[in-house]
């Protein structure tokens, strides 16, 4: 066998394939044969298209390259045989126990016929989880490649139930389909190269079989975020082109190249190593890690949040002038592709419309007066002072041993936000001004708005040449909880959304959250409140966006202004169109008001409603804010000053106001340029966090070889612990 089929060495670490034209001299590569190469449309096996597909295997074994198989089709061959359509996990368990035998006839006749022997190996998690048959696993793949045989591996689906069993987002599996094995499989033998081959024959921007205007993407660099709309399963096969991107991702990261290409067409694999254009090519890590573990990949968001990483660490190093320039071009790109961003925001609209509310569609609605609003909020970030490296402390702790303290990035962080499409571009431009690299992820009902606006920000970056992995995008819900079990990578988690959202996150990791669960804000109108003031700024903290979290939700009234303030106040906001809600002593008030319940005092409503209660005095509107706030931001009209004085004082909140709107409560009226969310929490940030909130420090100390032996004993000598001026 050694003299018919020369032995190809073990690559080992190397330089890693990044270009097409050096696809030629992959030797070993892992091709991944999806559902839809493997079987017609009928269920039979395609043996023209198979046969095919082998006889370029066998070339390239011939010429000393070492071919490993990743195949599906055991269920659909199965299936067919059975005369069955597997719904239920019996079913699909049967049908793949049928069919993985005709499945690998296929092979050891197919290669047989061509010199080369084929070698089933069925695979589960465990083979990957337990070190000893991880071991056993790779030295078997090792022995068989250099016999110069060719293994066809697949996943026991007979007996790897719980990825059968659970719906998609709910998996934290090794591997949850074959798209994804196979990457672990090119990570663990340091293949030169993983094809991906499917029924797609790129990946597009959208999906091309429901938008002609679709358009491929030829090559990935490393670490990028691909315009591109993820659809799911096609339901012949458990990976869809979100999988793909998963294992390519996850193959790229440990330094494997990856061609996503149609598996129907005549010669891909030949044209593939003859570096045609042919797919789409993911670049590589350029400089990978050697795995430190059996499972290179347990998350499938470790490739992207390892690179944040070094992207942070790039971005902490990056003077000012570099950062601004890269916000001066997103500014740019977002007037530049104002049609195209509007376009992808009108596809968000047109399919929400009929499912989400008023105010929510307000909050995904774009036009180009808000990008000119976004643009400009990005200059007005650039133009802050540079927050980074600013020395804080001087002090000498002893003569020639000086300690400074200096501001630094806290490094990587994970923000989850509303249906807000130009939230991502404020959290962009303050993570970037901070040094901080950013992994996003929006609501679903932006999911075109986002992905323009991202490839929008990775654009600028490029131009500037900063990583564009500094600024990814999370593709689902299930991306989320993955991130949140790696403390390792991530330093802060920021959730902007509902209260059921921060609390589940809260729960679920270990990263510190910064963020507020509730925006229930208060306005309590004092004895002494001016009526024309009292009136405006009710309308403008309820009116001016009702949706935001710092909307005025409850208003309490002194019971002696109640009289002269109510009705004004009432006539007023019904003839905007605001519902009241009343206790019993304002319906006594006001004609035709609705009776507030217990359950209105604790409501965030986010539409113009508004819950009015009178109180006796000053001292029971603080009670009741102590009881029902959400420590967001509370604010009093009065002229009296002691009365003022004593609500700014005793209030606990994050925003505590008198005679302004609650609204005020935002990172660009507070000159921070933008703000990242606002923040309830007592600890690190609170309010509206802007670039302070998204700081850390370090303690610098030279000396001139001091030893804190000589400070310590009988005969210790003093600290100084002077403080020194520090230079501007």
């Amino acid at each position: 066998m050694s003299d018919q089929h020369p032995t190809a060495v073990s690559s080992g670490r190397k330089t890693p394939i990044q270009t097409r034209p050096e696809l030629s001299r992959a030797r070993r590569i892992v091709i991944k044969l999806g559902t839809q190469v493997v079987v017609d449309a009928e269920g039979r096996p395609a043996l023209g298209r198979l046969y095919g597909l082998m006889e370029a295997v066998a070339a390239m074994a011939a010429r000393g390259c070492q071919p490993v198989l990743v195949s599906s089709g055991a269920v659909g061959l199965g299936a067919r045989r059975l005369g069955i359509h597997p719904r239920e996990l019996a079913d699909k368990q049967a049908s793949a126990a049928v069919g993985q035998g005709e499945l690998m006839s296929l092979y050891q006749d197919g290669l047989g016929r061509l010199g080369f022997p084929a070698a089933q190996v069925l695979l589960t998690e465990d083979d990957f989880a337990d070190p000893t048959r991880h071991a056993n696993l790779k030295r078997t793949l090792e022995t068989l490649l250099s016999l110069g045989t060719v293994p066809v591996l697949n996943e026991n689906d007979t007996v790897s139930t719980l990825e059968l069993e659970r719906p998609a987002e709910d998996r934290t599996p090794i591997f949850s389909d074959n798209d994804h094995l196979s990457a672990l499989v090119a990570a663990h033998l340091d293949a030169d190269l993983l094809v991906l081959l499917s029924d797609v024959t790129a990946l597009h921007t959208r999906n091309p079989g429901l938008d002609p205007t679709a358009e491929p993407i030829l090559d990935v660099p490393y670490a990028s975020q691909p315009p591109v709309e993820v659809q799911g399963s096609n339901g012949r096969g458990r990976g869809g082109m979100a999988s793909k991107l998963t294992a390519a991702r996850l193959a790229a990261a440990q330094g494997v190249p990856v061609v996503m290409a149609s598996g129907l067409m005549p010669q891909v694999l030949e044209r593939i190593l003859a570096g045609d254009p042919v797919g789409t090519l993911f670049a590589p890590n350029p400089d990978p890690a050697a795995p430190s573990h059996p499972i290179l990949a347990d998350n499938p968001v470790r490739p992207l949040a390892q690179a944040a990483r070094e992207a942070s660490r790039r971005l902490a190093v990056t003077d000012g002038a570099t950062r601004n320039h890269a916000l001066a071009a997103l500014a740019d790109v977002l007037l530049r592709k104002t049609h195209r961003i509007l376009a992808a925001n009108e596809r968000d609209l047109d399919a929400a419309v009929s499912h989400i509310s008023n105010s929510a569609y307000q909050r995904l609605r774009l036009d180009e007066a808000k990008l000119r609003e976004m643009a400009a909020g990005v200059r007005a970030v650039a133009a802050l002072p540079d927050p980074l490296h600013h020395v804080q402390l001087r002090r000498s702790l002893d003569e020639g041993l000086e300690l400074t303290r200096v501001s630094c990035p806290l490094g990587v962080l994970g923000v989850v936000f509303e249906s807000r499409p130009d939230a991502l571009i404020q959290i962009s431009a303050l993570a970037l001004k901070s040094g901080n690299a950013v992994l996003l992820k929006g609501g679903h009902e932006a999911l075109h708005s986002n992905a323009a606006l991202l490839s929008a920000v990775q654009e600028a970056l490029q131009a500037v040449g900063l990583p564009v992995a500094a600024v990814q995008g999370l593709e689902d819900r299930a991306s989320v909880e993955a991130l949140l079990s790696l403390p390792e990578l991530v330093d802060l988690v920021i959730p902007r959304g509902s209260n059921a959202l921060v609390k589940r996150i809260q729960s679920a990791t270990r990263i510190p959250v910064l963020g507020h669960a509730e925006g229930i804000c208060h306005m309590y109108l004092d004895a002494t409140a001016d009526p024309t003031m009292a009136v405006a700024l009710v309308r403008d903290a309820k009116l001016q966006y009702p949706s935001a979290c710092n909307a005025v939700e409850t208003v309490l009234v002194h019971a002696a202004a109640a009289p002269r303030l109510l009705p004004l106040l009432a006539a007023d906001l019904r003839s905007h169109q605001v519902e009241l809600r009343g206790c019993a002593q304002c319906q006594a008030l006001v004609p035709d008001l609705a009776a507030a319940t217990a359950e209105d005092w604790d409501t965030e409503y986010g539409e113009p409603i508004l819950a009015i209660k009178v109180v006796r005095d000053l001292d029971e509107a603080l009670a009741h804010i102590r009881h029902h706030g959400s420590g967001h931001t509370e604010a009093i009209v009065t002229e009296d000053p002691a009365a003022a004085a004593r609500f700014l004082a005793e209030v606990d909140a994050a925003g505590v106001y008198h005679n302004a709107s609650t609204r005020f409560a935002d990172g660009f009226r507070y000159g921070f340029g933008a703000e990242v969310g606002i923040s309830t929490g007592r600890i690190h940030a609170r309010g509206p966090v802007g670039l302070e909130g998204l700081l850390s420090h370090r303690y610098l100390l030279r000396g001139q070889g001091q030893r804190v032996a000589d400070y310590a004993g009988p005969s210790a000598r003093p600290f100084l612990h002077r403080d020194l001026p520090i230079e501007s």
